[in-house]
This record gives structure tokens, sequence and C-alpha cells, in this order.
């Protein structure tokens, strides 16, 4: 599941490995355009609109949640729950030091230096780093939920 996939980048780059991938977003508009994209990459996405803030989330569990420049701090105990025993969780998520050379994200939706490892849960953190990529300050992560 890609959550908050939008346009389905990320989503359709794992289908076109062979995944069978759900892109979860809020706008009906985002998920129209994955599903062009997809087609034009003879590709199969599904997709699946929710208010991440309040809706619930798609089905699973899943083996595979990937998080990408959403953040809403509750999230990540809900993706875990959503994944199977032994899923991954990975994404990369602004920080406030993206503020340094950004305007964008606005501070609410930026990490502090070092939080995200505090927001994991019962998740381990297989991998975890911070930096700039593409000019954009990232925790970048890769978390397994215990078997």
């Amino acid at each position: 599941m890609d959550v908050a996939g939008g346009t389905g980048r990320n989503a359709i780059w794992l289908a076109q490995r062979g995944w069978a991938v759900t892109i979860a977003d809020i706008s009906d508009v985002a998920l129209a355009f994955a599903i062009e994209r997809a087609d034009s990459h003879h590709v199969l996405v599904e997709t699946f609109v929710t208010d991440l803030g309040s809706d619930p989330l798609p089905g699973g569990p899943w083996d595979l949640v990937l998080l990408f420049h959403y953040l809403d701090r509750d999230l990540p105990i809900a993706l875990a729950q959503a994944l199977h025993p032994g899923g991954v969780l990975i994404g990369a998520l602004a920080t406030v030091t993206n503020l340094e050379r950004n305007d964008r994200p606005p501070l609410p939706y930026l990490l502090e230096d070092g939080e995200l490892p505090g927001l994991m849960g019962d998740l381990d953190l297989v991998r975890y780093e911070q930096g700039w990529q593409d000019d954009r300050h990232d925790a970048r992560f890769v978390a397994r939920k215990p078997l």
C-alpha cells in the first residue's frame, strides 16, 4: 500500500516489478491520474479514496507499506497494525532542517530532527538516516513489524 500516494509514482514503480499495489489518498483527482499513468505503463494499481486523518486504512494486512512525504504522527502506529507480521514500512518524511533551503512543507508537517524513531511504536527500525537528498532534508527509514 502506498499511503498518500497521490499520482502513483512509487506505486507504479512497484507494480512494474510485479507487486500488487493499492494507493490510498484523499484526492480522487490524483488517483484518477495515477490510474492513467499506470495504464500508460501497462500495469495495474488499485486506488482507495480516504482521508487518512479520520478514515480507516484500506484492507490489509499488508506486506509492504510506503509512507513518503505525508506526516501524521499517529499514522506509523496505525500502519504497524495494518502490516503482516514481518511486513515492512518504508518512507521518507521532511524534517525542520528542510526549512533552511525550502519554504515548504510548513512547520506543522515537519519532523523534529531525531523525532522519527520515537514514532515507530513496536516496529523494529531496520534503517534510519537523516540528511539532504535532492535538495530536501528528510528522515528516511525502513521498519519491520516483528514476527
